[in-house]
């Protein structure tokens, strides 16, 4: 067994082992608040002291053989990245370090002896540093297991000084970018044209800047620091595509991914309600009933998204939950289940969620659509004697294409970029077994300190759905001559 202990090891900085910590307390609150007394659990299964026992240590083991898979997953990350964050720390204090000793010992202007002698205390401070962090790579890498090549913690072989010359120069790249950019709206005589329109554009000036404030600029300040090892303050430093190398070999980015497109083909077939409910609703002959249905189905976006996730997480409760009483009752299950907090039900039992699954967006942006068509085509169809199933197939499903493409592309983009519900619910856990692409960035930003990493998540995630939205407008059609 691992023993996951940051203090032996020498690990005193965050974010290496903050998560793990936090990790085990709140999977132990989790497990001793949900597993039921006693006197309920007899009440509810009428099994004997014994079998509580029994059932008691056997979800006790379940726990700690998944707290112990994530104690793994912690220790091989602190062995594996600590080294590599502790080189580039090194490599920067190296660099102060020579810039004290050059401003010491060969100044380009002379220096006051007062100011030499705090010159030479941080000297010695940086001096210290360098040799501390020497010791714990050493310490590390003694560590890592004989398998794992130590290569990778190499650096690329690119200097310091070059790195921040290379950063200068894609800085004034982008300049130049914009100033061409510029100087061909002149050149093909659009700028012209919006300086004759100024009057009107002049409305929408305000809500441009806002715009590219408050959404443009931290997009573009994204996709900058994609290519830096940054930690959201002080630590900027380029690395080109080390962040995107990285998410080939992160096994959590993998494992989300999987589960998120689990979650994009339910998701899909989840919507398939919405059109039924939509097109029935627009069939009812009675307005006054079609309304009050309408109202009816709008009414829950009154709750907040918050209410409804703490009510699906009490109903999934072990100790007192409905859906475990229920089962219990019906003898379809012989104990409680803990269904967010096992790997084999979290993912169904996410996946269950709002049930029976009308989305009130969808039904309304559908009903529009069908409320579009001319009722001349639906009275041809009826003289013609086309049927129930004939006319959806034929003539409205045909018709509200583009309503249904557009309901797919805001069903994959909040699916991709979904990390509100297991972060409320489950903490993508248990061991990542719910976890998302979506809750991984904001855990590698926010958790972790690897706000660079982060970005390039966040690039990553914007080009798949750029892709996936190309061919849905692009593939997904309707013959519209039959």
């Amino acid at each position: 067994m691992v023993w996951f202990d940051p203090y032996t090891i020498g690990i005193t900085k965050e974010p290496y082992w903050i998560d793990a910590r936090d990790k085990l307390w709140n999977e132990l609150a989790r497990l001793l608040g949900s597993i039921p007394n006693h006197t309920y659990y007899e009440r509810l299964t009428g099994g004997s002291p014994e079998e509580y026992a029994a059932w008691r240590e056997e979800q006790l083991q379940q726990f700690l053989n998944g707290l112990q898979e994530y104690f793994e997953y912690a220790y091989h990350r602190v062995v594996r990245e600590y080294p590599e964050d502790l080189k580039r720390e090194l490599k920067r204090t190296q660099n102060r370090w020579l810039g004290l000793f050059r401003e010491i010992h060969a100044p380009q202007t002379p220096v006051e002896p007062a100011d030499i002698k705090q010159l030479e205390e941080e000297l010695s401070k940086y001096w210290r540093s360098i040799i501390d962090n020497w010791g714990m790579i050493s310490r590390f890498e003694g560590l890592m297991p004989e398998t794992e090549h130590l290569a990778r913690y190499e650096s690329s072989g690119m200097s310091y000084r070059e790195q921040k010359q290379l950063a200068t120069v894609l800085r004034i790249g982008l300049v130049l970018l914009i100033g061409l950019i510029t100087l061909s709206l002149l050149w093909f005589g659009v700028l012209g044209r919006i300086i004759s329109d100024f009057k009107y554009i002049r409305v929408l000036i305000p809500t441009l800047l806002l715009m590219g404030i408050f959404s443009y600029t931290p997009a573009l300040s994204a996709i900058y620091h994609a290519f830096f090892l940054w930690n959201g303050s002080d630590i900027a430093e380029y690395i080109g595509l080390e962040n995107f190398r990285a998410m080939l070999s992160d096994d959590v980015l993998h494992k989300s991914v999987r589960v998120m497109l689990v979650f994009l083909v339910a998701n899909l077939i989840k919507f398939i309600p919405s059109i039924i409910v939509a097109v029935v609703l627009f069939h009812l002959a009675n307005t006054h009933m079609q309304y009050t249905f309408r109202v009816i189905f709008v009414l829950p976006m009154a709750i907040p998204g918050m209410v409804g996730l703490l009510v699906w997480k009490y109903f999934y409760r072990m100790d007192g939950g409905v859906l475990n009483w229920t089962l219990l009752q019906l003898n379809i299950i012989r104990a409680p289940v803990n269904w967010l907090g096992t790997e084999e039900t979290v993912v169904p039992a996410l996946l269950f969620l709002g049930f029976p699954w009308i989305s009130t967006i969808g039904v309304l942006i559908l009903l529009a659509g069908l409320q579009s068509i001319d009722r001349s085509v639906f009275e041809a169809a009826r003289i013609d004697g086309c049927g129930l199933f004939r006319r959806f197939w034929a003539i409205e499903m045909p018709l509200i294409m583009g309503q249904i493409k557009l309901n797919i592309v805001l069903i994959t983009i909040g699916t991709i970029q979904d990390f509100w519900l297991p972060l409320i619910l489950t903490r993508g856990g248990p061991n990542n077994a719910s976890m998302l692409p979506g809750l991984w960035m904001y855990q590698s930003a926010f958790s972790h300190g690897q706000m660079g990493y982060a970005a390039a998540l966040g690039v990553a995630m914007f080009l798949v759905i750029l892709l996936l939205t190309f061919f849905n407008l692009r593939y997904i059609t309707a013959d519209r001559t039959k």
